[in-house]
């Protein structure tokens, strides 16, 4: 016994260790056993499980979620309402009033779009994007099965303008303020009268803020939460609150449209000292800035 316990095992006497180390398989080395794993190409998560209510008491059913490999977990999906939605490789797991949100279940991949987007997918296959198209969906990385060819056949996809031949967009058109000036102003005190691009005249509020009172970005109507806002330099009304009013000016991706004009170096200056807490400074920049746009006002009305 202690004759065996002194003698060094095969694999010590290999690798010249003193100490037991548990048996690894190498690659290449006995592994006829051994499956090599594939790479999965994992889904987004689907936005409605099955541990969670349906969107709606009818017209949703349980399927399978493609990222369980067990095959166990499952989410709600929707059920068919056109042609392209029948196909058995084409799930609709998110619906909303303008587009809805497919998954693929050939290569796990989710995207928001319509009929014409399920077929941009499934036509460019391997394809990071498609060519030719305004959204930026991803080809399939799989060959389209007989019953999606068949359906694209029957209904082709419509020729995409590329980017270079598009017709420019309209710029952003005044839509109308609720309280023109042949109107009472929504309070006694806090409003004042101003032209609007249309020619009309509306009321819009005093500013509030530094950030407002540059005068670049309007308020034509105030609520309790959020305010309705109107861009002086590219005439679009949103509404939202002073951060949304400084997104939009500097032309950040948000909620809200990029202002279609570069944001100067005063405005910059009052919104920098707006970021930084130093109201006051702020206040004293944005009135400097709209006491000058007074002046050049003046002038040009002037000549």
């Amino acid at each position: 016994q202690q004759q065996q316990q002194q003698e060094p095992l095969p694999q010590q006497q290999a690798h010249g260790v003193t100490e037991m180390k548990p048996e690894k398989k190498i690659m290449g080395e006995d592994t006829a056993d051994i499956k090599p794993r594939k790479r999965q190409v994992i889904a987004e998560k689907s936005p409605v499980l099955s541990t969670e209510a349906p969107p709606n008491l009818t017209g949703w059913n349980l399927a399978k979620d493609p990222r369980d490999a067990e095959g166990k977990m499952m989410i709600w999906v929707s059920e068919p309402r056109n042609e392209v939605e029948t196909l058995p490789t084409i799930l609709v797991v998110e619906r909303k009033d303008t587009a809805s949100r497919f998954l693929c279940l050939k290569c796990n991949y989710m995207f928001w779009g319509s009929k014409k987007r399920v077929k941009e997918h499934l036509i460019s296959v391997g394809q990071d994007r498609v060519a030719g198209s305004t959204a930026w969906v991803k080809g399939c990385k799989l060959p389209m099965t007989p019953q999606e060819q068949a359906f694209i056949d029957k209904e082709p996809l419509e020729a995409t303008q590329p980017r270079t031949g598009r017709t420019p967009k309209a710029p952003a058109v005044y839509k109308g303020s609720p309280w023109p000036t042949s109107e009472l102003p929504p309070a006694q005190e806090g409003w004042s009268p101003f032209t609007a691009p249309d020619g009309t005249d509306i009321w819009v509020s005093d500013p509030a803020n530094s950030v407002e009172y540059m005068r670049v970005v309007l308020v034509v109507e105030r609520r309790a939460k959020h305010d309705r806002y109107f861009c002086t330099k590219c005439n679009l009304m949103f509404w939202g609150g002073i951060d949304r009013i400084k997104l939009h000016l500097r032309r950040k991706p948000s909620l809200v449209s990029a202002c279609k004009r570069d944001l100067t170096n005063a405005e910059e200056e009052v919104m920098n000292a707006h970021d930084e807490g130093n109201e006051q400074e702020a206040m004293g920049l944005a009135q400097a800035l709209a006491k000058k746009r007074d002046v050049m006002k003046r002038i040009a009305s002037a000549r």
